[in-house]
């Protein structure tokens, strides 16, 4: 009894995203059923394993697993079917070889609706998964018969929000419903199926503004062609440029800011800055951050070719009686 109170816990940790949990029941649930004997457990057990495994992107922990409970429920062990064991290797598949193989092996698992039904109702997320992997293997219509069923099972169930978030959920993904799958990142109560709505929605929102982009690049008028490239902006006078922004712009500067610039322009670290004004090196940062911003530069070394040419004759550094 042991083991099934450990396996219904690691699902209900897994169904609220504490994964590394969830695997530490699981695994506590599957040493207590090999070493009690008793192995009606140890199938679904280790279904579970794989399926954590999955979430943490562990797809070779995961193929392990499938393997194990197929051979375990070969030699007889389990006998109680579960749609979920088919629907682990499923997403293996998916994992490990993309879209088209899953959805030959969706053919194969789930050829019938009430399979189908069966794991949709048990796996929140599962019915747009399905949705998603058809249309990535280009099967639309494939992927409409799963959003069709997902939304026959919330009309048939009334007030089960799970299957009503599951079905807005396939529907969103179905028809591109950026509003859809808001509700369904929203109202999924499943950690996951909330995780891969919210994704999916990400995923419909970027395609959309890539579109939008490219066609206004389409659209646009053709850029006039130049007669002969703009010439390369020279080096010399661009810097000539800067050192007079800084000189006219170092009236701004406080007393404060000039010994600041001084120093860190002889290679003092901001350590060394703060030590040698008696200030933290949190307010040598502040400052410096003023002096790039009142005078126009970006950087360090910048300050360093300019700054001997404003500070160094300017009062108020030996006032502040550092040097």
């Amino acid at each position: 009894m042991d083991s099934i109170v450990a396996l219904h816990r690691a699902r209900l940790l897994s169904h609220r995203g504490q994964l590394a949990e969830a695997r530490d029941e699981a695994q506590q649930a599957l040493a207590t059923a090999m070493c009690r004997g008793t192995l009606l457990y140890v199938p679904p057990v280790l279904a579970t394993l794989g399926q954590l495994a999955l979430r943490f992107g562990d797809r070779d922990g995961a193929e392990a697993f499938v393997r194990r409970y197929r051979q375990t429920l070969a030699d007889g062990a389990g006998c109680m079917p579960s749609p979920v064991y088919d629907w682990v290797e499923l997403q293996v598949t998916a994992a490990r070889h993309g879209a088209h193989a899953a959805l030959t092996q969706m053919d194969l698992q789930y050829p019938s609706p009430a399979q189908r039904a069966a794991l949709f109702t048990r796996q929140p997320g599962a019915a747009a998964w399905f949705v998603r992997t058809a249309l990535e293997a280009g099967d639309p219509h494939w992927a409409a018969i799963a959003a069709r069923e997902a939304e026959r099972l919330a009309e048939d169930n009334p007030g089960i929000p799970t299957l009503a978030a599951s079905a807005v959920h396939a529907a969103g993904l179905l028809h591109g419903d950026p509003d859809g799958l808001v509700r369904a990142a929203t109202e999924h109560g499943h950690h996951w199926a909330r995780t891969t709505a919210a994704e999916d929605l990400a995923a419909l929102l970027d395609t959309r503004s890539r579109r939008r982009t490219a066609e206004a690049v389409a659209e646009a008028p053709p850029r006039p062609r130049l007669s002969a490239p703009p010439a390369a902006p020279d080096p010399a006078a661009r810097a000539a440029r800067a050192a007079r922004t800084a000189e006219e712009n170092a009236d701004a500067l406080s007393d404060v800011e000039r010994t600041v610039a001084h120093l860190v322009s002889q290679g003092l670290t901001n350590q060394q800055v703060a030590s040698r004004i008696h200030r933290s090196p949190h307010t040598v940062n502040y400052h410096l951050r003023n002096i790039f911003r009142k005078v126009g530069l970006s950087s360090r070394v910048e300050l360093a070719r300019h700054a001997h040419l404003w500070t160094t004759d300017r009062p108020g550094i030996a006032d502040l009686g550092i040097f």
